[in-house]
């Protein structure tokens, strides 16, 4: 192989036929960089992925929480009756459901009525997971039934 002894221009070499041909391509150097930079930006993709797929089980947690927390809410005072209580049971499938449901008293002071219902201050935490501590949500509302 010969060379034109000038730094930055390609090797030539002689072929079969005796003409000089340049020698094009990439250094050993080159393309390890390049691998690098491939390897690099796929690690950035993946991890970009994995993130948005952990955020997105999180938000389906998030989601199916709330809906059981508004069945939660909808059967109190229709299929249990609204009154002072705690309760807690576990679903099926891990949920926690934690129930607390206060009586509103009026304040001292306020006139005196003779209504014939009550006002109570529910709230409702949805707790799951194995973390430490488990991930919640908490709804809090007021609902008007008849005291008895």
């Amino acid at each position: 192989m010969l060379s034109t002894g000038i730094r930055g221009e390609s090797p030539l070499t002689n072929n079969a036929a005796g003409t000089r041909r340049h020698i094009s391509g990439f250094t050993l150097l080159e393309v390890v960089v390049a691998l690098a930079i491939i390897v690099l930006a796929f690690g950035a993709i993946y991890q970009t992925l994995g993130i948005g797929t952990r955020s997105l089980g999180e938000t389906e947690e998030i989601a199916y929480a709330t809906l059981l927390a508004e069945s939660e809410m909808a059967s109190l005072g229709i299929e249990r009756p609204l009154r002072e209580s705690t309760s807690a049971k576990t679903t099926s499938d891990g949920y926690l459901v934690r129930t607390e449901v206060k009586s509103i008293e009026p304040s001292e002071g306020a006139a005196p009525t003779r209504s014939s219902y009550k006002i109570y201050d529910v709230t409702l935490t949805i707790e799951w997971g194995e973390g430490t501590p488990p991930r919640s949500v908490s709804f809090r509302t007021f609902r008007i039934a008849e005291s008895k």
